[in-house]
């Protein structure tokens, strides 16, 4: 199970820009909604979209903090997906995406969701 209460921001404020240093404003990256599968007692698989090419990366953990991380993958791509491993069942785990544009060199963070693994 997942929530269904997705709301997304970036780490700055919406629709703000970004500098390079060279006086170029980047916008930060967008992140379409994520869909949730094949959730087990132990894994689950999160999928998204960004609006240009990024390496990208999910953050879970049981705590706001997170703590637990994918891989970032290695190629750039408009479209992702993670899976989530080690998770412990019946448990709550909060989820937030991560994009990482090498043009601004700039990382964006999606809001938070939850999902929940099987008993």
């Amino acid at each position: 199970a997942y929530s269904a209460n997705f709301t997304f921001t970036t780490s700055g404020t919406p629709g703000a820009s970004t500098s390079t240093g060279g006086g170029t404003l980047l916008p930060p990256i967008v992140f379409s909604a994520p869909a949730v599968s094949s959730v087990t007692q132990n894994s689950a698989t999160i999928s998204f979209t960004t609006d240009k090419p990024a390496l990208s990366q999910v953050q879970y953990g049981v705590t706001l903090g997170y703590g637990q991380s994918t891989a970032y993958t290695r190629v750039l791509g408009t479209s992702h997906t993670h899976t989530l491993t080690r998770l412990l069942p019946a448990k709550t785990y909060q989820v937030r995406m991560a994009g990482y544009d090498p043009v601004s060199r700039r990382t964006t963070y999606s809001g938070g969701f939850t999902v929940t693994t099987s008993p």
